[in-house]
């Protein structure tokens, strides 16, 4: 089920974002800990968090600030929408700009 780190997206993401950016996309499942702990360690730091998407194969699209926050790298959901939502297994798409190299 888990898949892919590091393949950039094209048009996809919260809104515009600087020239110097570029969406980044992650493509994984999640682990029994991660439920447990309620957040997940991103690849990389998004340049501006509440850019960050998410979309749960089997739930749907999920809105920052209302399903799930990022700081640094951390995206969690503790207390928020995706609390109680998501199991173990559960594949998650997960879109953020970075800065481009």
């Amino acid at each position: 089920m888990s898949s892919g780190w590091g393949v950039p997206a094209q048009g996809t993401g919260g809104g515009p974002t600087a020239p110097d950016n570029t969406m980044f996309t992650e493509t994984r499942a999640l682990t029994s800990l991660e439920v447990t702990a309620k957040s997940l360690t991103l690849a990389q730091s998004p340049t501006y968090p509440n850019e960050t998407s998410i979309s749960i194969a089997q739930g749907g699209p999920q809105a920052y600030g209302l399903d799930f926050t990022v700081a640094g790298t951390t995206l969690s959901w503790t207390g928020l929408g995706m609390d109680g939502l998501v199991l173990a297994g559960d594949e998650l798409v997960i879109t953020y700009p970075i800065i481009a190299l």
